[in-house]
């Protein structure tokens, strides 16, 4: 909201001004915003103290809109990641949601990684990211998945978060198919098991 009232300003005293001035303001523009900025938005460590979630916020739209985050905001996104455990499980959901879902999710997770953000955040995508076959698995079905949102197709969060799961589902019914269970009952087992490492991170209070 503030940077999109400075950038309204600042086209406004554009439209109303002299051409000489108009060359004047536009080549200017980076010191405008330096100087605004921390003025508009505050310091860093503070907001991020007063919710958590604009860490998240930060790294999703840099990454949908190709920005770079400035290193004074950037640098305590890593150090201050732990705050994140006292936001409500609901909340951390729709954010995860927004990301998936924001046509730029193999951007996004890959920013996560880069800033320090991606543990724990979603169940089970830690361990998947780590595992060369799950992680290659998932980065395929992120990029289908932008892909469509870019078309304007329609998605489905459920296909994404079946996709996140499956490398768990496919690890226990691989155990369960080697202990002798047959193929279907051992499948709806590996589904229970898997979905039983979500729900009690989710339904945390």
């Amino acid at each position: 909201m503030a940077v999109s009232a400075t950038v309204i300003l600042y086209t406004y005293a554009v439209r109303h001004t002299t051409a000489a001035n108009a060359v004047l303001l536009v080549n200017s523009a980076p010191i405008y915003v330096a100087v605004l900025a921390p003025l508009v938005l505050g310091e860093p460590r503070a907001r991020y103290r007063e919710d958590p979630v604009r860490m998240l916020r930060a790294v999703r739209l840099a990454a949908k809109l190709g920005l770079i985050i400035d290193p004074a905001a950037s640098k305590p996104i890593r150090e201050m990641a732990e705050l994140l455990e006292n936001v409500p499980p609901a909340r951390l959901f729709d954010e995860m949601l927004k990301l998936l879902t924001s046509g730029h999710s193999v951007n996004c997770i890959t920013r996560l990684r880069d800033e320090g953000l991606h543990h724990g955040l979603l169940p089970l995508l830690d361990v998947i990211l780590e595992q060369p076959l799950g992680e290659r698995f998932v980065m395929l079905a992120l990029a289908n998945t932008d892909d469509r949102v870019r078309a304007g197709k329609g998605i489905s969060p459920g296909f994404l978060f079946a996709t996140l799961l499956w490398h768990e589902v496919l690890a226990h019914w691989e155990k369960l198919k080697a202990k002798g269970e047959s193929q279907i009952p051992a499948l709806y087992q590996a589904m229970d098991t898997a979905s039983g490492t979500v729900r009690p991170s989710l339904s945390r209070a």
